[in-house]
């Protein structure tokens, strides 16, 4: 396993890990009269769902978006921070349901407005931390 994928896997880890905090406090599910216990269960919970998709797809979109972006193109971090969002816009395309997109814009944004932030602030977070390691090493 290169250096660069060893690094990625864990960026994909700590995006997991902050994602997982902050949908906890933003959207919480399971009530409990404790709120400590409330977010401890609520981190979790999302924490089984998504450091899979962020390890996987996340590492594996990262590697595609900088060869693509940097070695391809010779292009900046910025570029690499387009091809990043078209992953994620590819993902709510996937997932979200498409069907009330052409009845209703806002309740499309409603019903997949979870996914469409996961997605989004995973990328964000993703590019920023993966922007200042790398930035950190040359």
């Amino acid at each position: 396993m290169t250096e660069n994928l060893k690094i990625k896997i864990i960026i994909g880890f700590i995006v997991s890990l902050i994602l997982s905090f902050l949908l906890s406090l933003l959207y919480p599910f399971a009530l409990k009269n404790n709120y400590l216990v409330q977010i401890s269960t609520n981190f979790i919970l999302y924490l089984i769902y998504i450091a899979p998709v962020v390890l996987i797809y996340g590492t594996i979109t990262s590697l595609i978006s900088e060869a693509i972006a940097i070695r391809v193109l010779k292009q900046s971090w910025i570029t690499t921070l387009f091809f990043y969002l078209i992953f994620s816009f590819l993902i709510i395309i996937t997932i979200g349901d498409w069907k009330i997109l052409f009845n209703n814009f806002t309740g499309f944004l409603a019903a997949n407005s979870l996914l469409i932030l996961v997605c989004f602030l995973g990328t964000i977070f993703y590019w920023a931390i993966n922007f200042f390691v790398f930035k950190k090493n040359q």
